[in-house]
């Protein structure tokens, strides 16, 4: 891309390249904050998928719970 002379054709086409990847990866982030809207709602949705747990608790607290879904 950098080394491409401008305006050429190899230029162009790793554009549209990056052009095609930025717009792909901007709807999955979009498709992903949707659904993180629905499932957690818009307001404590973000504070939700960035809460970790703390070193050596479980993932699960339920198990059984999560074993029957």
């Amino acid at each position: 891309w950098l080394r491409a002379p401008k305006g050429s054709k190899e230029k162009n086409e790793a554009r549209n390249k990056l052009d095609e990847e930025m717009s792909h990866r901007k709807r999955v982030d979009s498709s992903i904050w949707a659904i993180r809207d629905i499932l957690f709602s818009a307001q404590n949705g973000a504070v939700v998928l960035n809460t970790v747990r703390p070193a050596g608790k479980p993932h699960v607290d339920e198990w059984d719970c999560l074993k029957t879904t």
